[in-house]
């Protein structure tokens, strides 16, 4: 576990990646299941990736789709601050030793 945590911590140094932590004691939408926004430019929709036991499903009609991209916005409001999700990381380091 530690190497996978110090792993965050050298990709939070690319500046196209960025790492946030949800609390673990608040219910937030993504515990009702995980799912991937492949987000485009303006003129693509988002279409989102929903994993199954032996599939993916893809969701491309627009306004499942937004709802989606919504959920997502919603999840990095509610996440700690890339800053402090580095420092929770480098804190979890520490306790594991």
């Amino acid at each position: 576990m530690r190497n996978q945590l110090q792993h965050l911590l050298d990709l939070a140094q690319r500046p196209n990646i960025t790492i946030q932590v949800l609390p673990e004691d608040e219910f937030h939408v993504g515990m009702t299941g995980n799912f991937t926004v492949f987000a485009f430019d303006d003129a693509e929709p988002d279409v989102v990736a929903l994993p199954a036991r032996d599939e993916l499903r893809l969701i491309e009609e627009k306004t499942s789709a937004d709802a989606y991209t919504s959920d997502f916005l919603v999840l990095e409001e509610q996440a700690h601050p890339p800053l402090d999700t580095l420092d929770i990381i480098r804190t979890r380091i520490k306790e594991i030793g």
